[in-house]
């Protein structure tokens, strides 16, 4: 389950959606503020690719 996260959380910091600090060994997750629709459908078919890759039904 952690992999798969850690997946999904680089693929919506690489598109944007997503921005990240650190503080100590803890990495925080936070929504960008100019995440709009566009930004959304980029996600979705970025997980559909992952999902395709992984062989997930």
């Amino acid at each position: 389950m952690r992999s798969a996260t850690s997946q999904h959380l680089k693929v919506l910091k690489e598109i944007g959606a997503v921005s990240s600090r650190r503080e100590g060994n803890v990495v925080r997750y936070s929504l960008s503020p100019d995440v709009n629709g566009e930004v959304i459908e980029k996600a979705v078919s970025a997980f559909e690719r992952l999902r395709v890759e992984s062989g997930a039904a």
